[in-house]
């Protein structure tokens, strides 16, 4: 019975899920999604300006299909991001934000610039 359930789970998709909300702690409520669907998406909606957020909201969902969304409109941003595996839609940014600075050649030994982590952006 063990093998069968664990072999039931891995073949359904959870995602996270949430409703328009302002804080990515708010979408951490998991659901398993029907048989129809086959993604996990995260809708992130935001006015800004650079990498300061004035105001965010998070549509996290199950979907039957991979919504193409990236608009920019001035200040306002809408974008969408798909995936395919188990609560994988955890975060509400597209991948790992680091932004990096190199170093001077002149101070690196190697022939290779070096890279250091400058920050990480909370999203």
């Amino acid at each position: 019975l063990q093998v069968l359930t664990a072999q039931l789970v891995t073949n359904a998709l959870y995602c996270y899920t949430c409703e328009w909300e302002q804080s990515n702690w708010s979408c951490l409520k998991a659901q398993k999604c029907s048989d129809k669907d086959e993604y996990c998406v995260t809708n992130v909606a935001s006015v800004g300006i650079g990498f300061l957020s004035l105001w965010k909201r998070i549509t996290k969902k199950c979907s039957g299909s991979c919504p193409y969304h990236n608009f920019s409109l001035g200040l306002a941003t809408y974008t969408s991001y798909c995936c395919q595996t188990f609560l994988c839609n955890l975060s509400a940014c597209p991948g790992i934000m680091l932004i990096f600075t190199y170093s001077l050649q002149s101070l690196s030994p190697s022939p290779l610039p070096l890279v250091l982590p400058f920050f990480v952006l909370p999203c």
